[in-house]
């Protein structure tokens, strides 16, 4: 596989990784970007997926007979990288991680596109689109289906630069949304939205009430979307003696309006009550 790279920093790293592999770590590790400099065809059709980097590191040996199929490599965070790879159902299924995938559409996507995935879905201020299903296959058959939103070819690549992500053809279509928006005079609640909400365990109890009265409630009054995510089993021993400090994350989607008033009431509550 050709990869180009520029640096030779060593750094510790797993065993029985070969010397393509032992580079792509060392250059994620700088937060470098990584491109296969191979020629795919034209016609390639390709899917922009964000994974942990940790994740990516640890299943490296897994991913190396796959490395000819990943276009790009970047780390963009401490724990969080993004590929753009060929939409190859072995290579997703890799990523596919407690059933959720995150895929960065090439475009804006208005809910209505998204029927097919059944509500099992979130976006978040950076485009991206997490995808719940637990039936890999049933997953993979509903990105194809959707491939013409959340995938992408050669031509929306940017023009200047072959090694870059379709940054531009977002921003194209984000003035296109802009303009049909005016154009047909539809509303912000036609885009769906997607808040991060980081709230301890005795909030969370609060939040939820009893056999779950209080959390439905705010469902039905907001019409927004509130799925709390479970703790990690894997708490450190100061998060197990003091369990109050351990921060729960809380999913708040749907459209503007929706998401405001949700978020309104649960910080409103929790302040009443000086949680």
């Amino acid at each position: 596989m050709a990869i180009r790279t520029t640096s030779d920093h060593n750094n510790i790293q797993p065993p029985n990784l070969d010397v393509s592999s032992m580079k792509i770590l060392e250059e994620l590790q700088e937060g470098k970007q990584l491109t296969n400099t191979q020629n795919f065809p034209p016609s390639t059709l390709y899917i922009k997926l964000a994974l942990d980097y940790s994740f990516f590191r640890d299943n490296l040996l897994k991913f190396h007979a796959h490395l000819h199929e990943i276009k790009v490599f970047i780390r963009i965070s401490y724990n969080t990288m993004y590929i753009v790879c060929k939409m190859e159902k072995e290579l997703l299924s890799l990523v596919y991680s407690n059933g959720i995938v995150d895929i960065y559409p090439p475009r804006f996507i208005l809910k209505e596109e998204l029927k097919i995935f059944d509500s099992c879905f979130y976006t978040y201020h950076d485009n991206r689109l997490r995808i719940l299903q637990e039936d890999f296959s049933q997953l993979f058959k509903k990105i194809k289906v959707k491939a013409s939103i959340l995938c992408f070819n050669i031509e929306e690549m940017s023009m200047t630069n072959q090694e870059a992500l379709p940054q531009s053809s977002r921003l194209v279509e984000l003035l296109k949304c802009t303009n049909i928006m005016q154009g047909e005079e539809l509303q912000r609640r036609d885009f769906i939205f997607t808040k991060e909400v980081k709230l301890s365990k005795t909030q969370v109890t609060f939040l939820i009430g009893s056999r779950g009265t209080r959390i439905e409630t705010l469902r039905e009054e907001s019409g927004a979307t509130i799925k709390i995510i479970p703790i990690s089993e894997k708490m450190t021993m100061q998060e197990r003696c003091h369990p109050d400090t351990v921060q729960q994350t809380i999913l708040v989607s749907g459209d503007l309006y929706s998401v405001a008033l949700a978020i309104t009431s649960i910080e409103s509550a929790l302040i009443a009550l000086g949680l």
